[in-house]
């Protein structure tokens, strides 16, 4: 049995997840910020929201070998910090205990064994405690629990053996990661809003771009599969539905390209247009619509929209229509679609002809 199988045989630990998620942005604009940080480095990934843990990553979003479990969490007292004892603390359930924070995430070394890359506990805040040479964990930025003190490591592990009744925990204090400090609980769109304009501006120098309806349509993502409730069972529904893969990032950076040629483009379909004497009422109204394509073309949470621009540019590229004008071609273009696509009679006409102009044109 491959990882892809393994990790449906496990019982998610609860489905109150997306519910709780709803309540933290936080968490989706960390895991915005993590997914920059995959994406920077060559390797394939898929990120996961709210699947037997806050986040999880897969090495691969086709043939993993490791997972990755992330436990997202936040202090809002200004100035509050962890201590172990919060971190290892039991709060009563209606069946007796519940796990502790670092409990959930050892849950998954048991659950899902050899399968564990690493367990990190990420918060905005810090912990009180002490490393193994004299350091102060409040004055660093993270740290891997092997690096503590023996006072404070024995206070985690001896707390965990009891509270999962097991007399060793294996190599749990080499996989278990504490990210602190990061973001800010009163600005984390602000920072996840800046480390996006800057990838972007590292990857595409010189580009011209909307850095919030771009960040607004990325967030609107992580959202929307963050929520879903549904039973997964099987890795490509998983994907689909509640995971971010490289892939899927490179779409959304692909407007990036596009989006910054837009005005080069929407000039020479205007210059076309006037030499074809189409009414001036009609060009009027491109302008206007090709700004608003700019934006809502960044819309992946418009599912509607989103497939009515997808699936016409398949049209338009699969097309035959090649008229002695563009105006007689957009003609041909507008009649297969509204023909082809269901979607697209739930869109205003002259914005239906502004979107396949583009596609024309970005040919």
């Amino acid at each position: 049995m491959n990882i892809k199988d393994r990790v449906f045989s496990v019982v998610p630990r609860e489905n109150s997840g997306p519910m709780a998620s709803n309540r933290f942005d936080f968490q989706k604009n960390w895991a915005i910020t993590k997914i920059l940080e995959l994406h920077a480095k060559p390797e394939d990934y898929l990120v996961s929201f709210e699947y037997h843990d806050d986040i999880i990553v897969f090495d691969s979003s086709s043939d993993p070998k490791k997972i990755s479990f992330y436990q997202v969490k936040t202090k809002t007292e200004k100035a509050a910090h962890w201590t172990v004892n919060a971190l290892i603390k039991r709060e009563s359930g209606k069946n007796g205990p519940l796990n502790s924070f670092i409990g959930k995430l050892y849950d998954n070394i048991i659950k899902h064994k050899g399968d564990v890359l690493s367990l990190t506990f990420v918060t905005n805040s810090r912990i009180k405690g002490k490393l193994s040479n004299d350091i102060s964990c409040v004055d660093i930025s993270g740290f891997c629990c092997n690096q503590l003190c023996d006072k404070d490591l024995n206070t985690i592990i001896d707390a965990l053996k009891a509270e999962h009744s097991l007399s060793d925990l294996g190599d749990f204090k080499d996989l278990m990661f504490f990210k602190l400090g990061e973001l800010d609980i009163n600005h984390h769109d602000q920072l996840a809003k800046a480390q996006l304009a800057d990838f972007i501006d590292a990857k595409f120098p010189g580009a011209k771009y909307q850095i919030v309806p771009l960040y607004k349509s990325i967030f609107d993502e992580v959202r929307k599969k963050s929520n879903v409730e549904e039973v997964i069972v099987d890795f490509e529904t998983l994907k689909r539905k509640k995971s971010i893969s490289r892939d899927d990032f490179d779409k959304y950076l692909q407007v990036v390209t596009k989006n910054s040629s837009i005005e080069s483009t929407m000039a020479s379909i205007e210059g076309r247009l006037n030499a074809e004497q189409v009414s001036v009422g009609f060009i009027r109204t491109f302008k206007r619509y090709a700004k608003i394509f700019e934006v809502e073309r960044m819309n992946h949470a418009n599912r509607m929209l989103k497939t009515v621009i997808d699936e016409s540019n398949l049209i338009v590229k699969a097309s035959t229509c090649d008229e002695a004008t563009l105006w007689a071609t957009l003609d041909c273009l507008y009649a297969e679609v509204k023909r082809t696509i269901a979607a697209a009679s739930f869109i205003e006409d002259d914005y239906l002809r502004t979107i396949l102009l583009f596609h024309f044109y970005e040919q």
